[in-house]
């Protein structure tokens, strides 16, 4: 659909440069090596400058990646540096990644000073911004590296190091889930307050139309007879007053939700995220959905935890 409209705009090259890209990133966490290199090549050069540094800076590190493959050890190189360079511009927090891209570089070149060199450098930043997939991914790198060193001793260290951040991992995760189990309970516990309330208004709605219907016939006795006039009048206002008791001491209910985002800051991605979040599902369901790893989905998620300031997925289910 996005395709669609900016091919009937001016900006039809940005359009289709990003969704490509957008493209490429998806069949890449997915492992369709065919379906990315395939869209690679479609993929003007001179139209790079329409993506934001922070996703030219993953879709060059794909691309640093197949020269790695192909034993391009330099052009690897650069390829990594450029993203580098681009991440500690726009977003510094991603730059483990590459790091960890540097470390397979290194380790296939046989540098081990240069190994260590970009472990720290990794190991610092996703301790600098707290991410704990980050630090994880760091720690596993190391680990294949010191079994390709046969340095066992060090990889049996990383190893229990590894297991002990998953541990509290997926223990955040498991409290995650609670938190959405909490919030279903709760929202299923409003739909019925709900439900009370409208039958409340049906009930109200219906006193109201007998009280004026019988204030309607008191009114027709009222010109019948000045007797009855008097004494319907202050039977009337005797009513009327006991209506608006019971109108102004009826609950109210105020359903608008106080925290707003502004949602110029969120992509389209972390849109679906969000919204699926909400809808309870998990991140392996999510990731199932939307055609990417489930690692990717909890890289997006910790975006925008960031993004709303907030730090757990129950406030998140909160946001409207």
């Amino acid at each position: 659909m996005a395709l669609k409209e900016g091919q009937k705009t001016k900006h039809i090259n940005e359009v289709e440069t990003r969704i490509m890209v957008e493209k490429i990133m998806i069949h890449y966490d997915l492992k369709n090596e065919r379906e990315f290199i395939a869209l690679i090549k479609q993929v003007k050069p001179q139209n790079l400058h329409y993506l934001k540094k922070e996703t030219r800076a993953f879709y060059e590190c794909i691309l640093g990646h197949l020269e790695l493959k192909k034993e391009n050890f330099q052009e690897a190189e650069e390829y990594f540096d450029t993203c580098i360079r681009f991440l500690e511009q726009e977003n510094p927090k991603h730059l483990p990644v590459l790091y960890k891209a540097k470390i397979e570089l290194y380790q296939r070149l046989g540098h081990k000073d240069a190994v260590m060199q970009a472990y720290a450098k990794g190991i610092a930043y996703a301790n600098q911004y707290g991410i704990d997939l980050y630090k994880i991914t760091m720690y596993e790198t190391m680990i294949y590296y010191y079994v390709d060193q046969k340095d066992y001793e060090n990889a049996f260290k990383f190893q229990k190091t590894v297991s002990e951040a998953r541990r509290q991992y997926d223990a955040a995760n498991r409290s995650g889930n609670l938190n959405i189990l909490e919030n279903e309970l709760l929202q299923q516990r409003n739909e019925v307050q709900m439900t009370d309330r409208q039958k409340i208004m049906i009930l109200l709605g219906s006193i109201i139309f007998l009280l004026i219907m019988l204030s309607f016939v008191l009114y027709k006795l009222y010109r019948s007879t000045q007797k009855g006039r008097k004494h319907m009048e202050v039977e009337n206002k005797i009513m009327r007053s006991k209506l608006e008791d019971f109108i102004n001491s009826s609950p109210q209910f105020n359903s608008k939700i106080t925290n707003k985002i502004n949602k110029q800051n969120l992509k389209i991605r972390h849109l679906e995220i969000i919204e699926l979040v909400k809808q309870g599902k998990t991140n392996k369901e999510i990731g199932a959905i939307l055609f990417i790893s489930e690692n990717t989905v909890k890289y997006h998620l910790k975006s925008i935890y960031e993004l709303l300031e907030i730090d757990n997925r129950s406030a998140l289910v909160d946001v409207k």
